[in-house]
């Protein structure tokens, strides 16, 4: 069962009345925090830079992951509060590109740097040493760090900046 809101919008000097559905209205009204995502292309970019600092060849294997990666990222958790989404977004950016490996070298490195540019343009950093950061990616790859251990970890890694 949807829940509708009776609503009135001027059209050309009247009000006509509608409804709208509630959910359409908490997302485009009520939404209480709009966050700054990388786009595919700064995901790219990301990744064409880690390559070529070590000299290997560029190439994204699987386009169509990264899209639905960042997707699922955007409409994850909207109706949480800031930090919770935050922490949940994130965890399916550096979680979501390490395992889908849609580069074909560079992924978790990728991941890495995705994650903390959208941490940093919402106002959040992730505190962590690089043993504690490669024990997780590594963690992630081998299987030993489900999605619970990773948001787990950002949830004490993960402050405002």
């Amino acid at each position: 069962m949807k829940l509708y809101l009776l609503s009135s919008m001027p059209t050309g000097g009247t009000n006509t009345a509608y409804l709208a559905p509630i959910s359409i209205l908490w997302r485009v009204i009520l939404m209480p925090h709009k966050l700054n995502y990388p786009s595919i292309e700064a995901i790219k970019e990301f990744n064409r830079i880690i390559v070529t600092e070590r000299e290997y060849t560029y190439s994204l294997e699987d386009p169509k992951q990264l899209e639905i990666i960042l997707q699922d990222t955007e409409t994850l958790a909207e109706d949480l509060p800031l930090e919770n989404a935050i922490i949940k977004k994130a965890t399916r950016l550096l979680r979501g590109i390490t395992l889908a490996q849609p580069f074909y070298e560079g992924n978790k490195e990728t991941a890495l740097a995705t994650t903390r540019v959208f941490l940093l343009r919402n106002g959040f950093k992730l505190i962590a040493s690089d043993e504690e950061i490669f024990d997780l990616l590594t963690g992630i790859i081998s299987g030993s760090q489900d999605l619970n251990a990773v948001e787990s970890f950002l949830s004490i890694h993960v402050k405002k900046a």
